[in-house]
């Protein structure tokens, strides 16, 4: 017998679905899903399109739901979702880890933990030279005199 764990979705997606020859729309708000991937979860994903859609078609499967509502998931839903496997080496364990959150991490603090670290990264790779610092222009591409000093000119609309 499989353990399945249910798992209320905090962006409950609408579905639609053909019951006796009549197009319903169902609200899918919570997942009963199995713990622990087997063969059968991994086959469903032998014929994806790349990584994202393979792990998509595996935590489709786990949940019994048919492929196609893969893409009406939020992203916080699915990660949720990776970490009831209880897989050690799942991919949001993985992130909070690097990230040295502790292991009762929420998914809500995983995912800022995650934010601030590209912010980090990205100001010492500016910081670095590696990448250009960023200058704010005006939409109408007018007069940037006021913004950077470099004017070309021209009174910007925008202003």
């Amino acid at each position: 017998m499989t353990d399945r764990v249910t798992i209320t979705l905090a962006y409950p997606i609408e579905v639609q679905e053909r019951v006796e020859g009549v197009l319903v729309t169902r609200t899918i708000a919570e997942v009963s899903m199995a713990t622990r991937v087997k063969g059968r979860h991994m086959m469903a994903a032998q014929h994806a399109d790349g990584p994202v859609q393979a792990k998509l078609l595996v935590l489709m499967s786990l949940c019994g739901l048919p492929r196609e509502y893969a893409e009406e998931f939020d992203a916080a839903d699915l990660a949720a979702m990776d970490a009831a496997t209880g897989d050690e080496d799942h991919d949001l364990r993985r992130l909070a880890n690097a990230a040295g959150l502790p292991e009762e991490a929420t998914v809500a603090q995983i995912e800022e933990a995650i934010v601030k670290l590209r912010h980090i990264r990205i100001a010492g790779a500016m910081a670095e030279g590696a990448l250009p610092a960023m200058k704010a222009a005006p939409l109408d591409g007018g007069d940037r005199s006021q913004v950077d000093g470099q004017g070309n000119g021209e009174r910007s609309l925008a202003t």
